[in-house]
């Protein structure tokens, strides 16, 4: 390790959890669907600063903004031309 700046690493709680759930298949400490909700959170309020600090209107089901093509536009990255993942995979 070249750095360490705050917290324990390796983390002794959340790693050995998500190692022995992916043996077993249980549900881990960490769970990725309220992560995925936790980090939507941050990037619509990124969207609607880049997007002029407008109001947004988002629907979680589809998880696109309904009134906001500039907005959806930025759910996606801009991958280079090998790295591109495919609408469908």
């Amino acid at each position: 390790m070249i750095a360490q700046d705050k917290g324990r690493f390796p983390d002794s709680w959340h790693q050995p959890n998500f190692i022995e759930c992916i043996r077993s298949r249980a549900q881990p400490n960490g769970d990725i669907e309220q992560a995925h909700q936790s980090g939507c959170l941050i990037h619509l309020g990124v969207a609607a600063i880049r997007t002029g600090k407008q109001l947004l209107h988002f629907d979680p089901t589809t998880e696109r903004f309904t009134n906001s093509d500039a907005a959806n536009h930025l759910l996606r990255p801009a991958y280079r031309k090998h790295y591109r993942v495919p609408e469908t995979v």
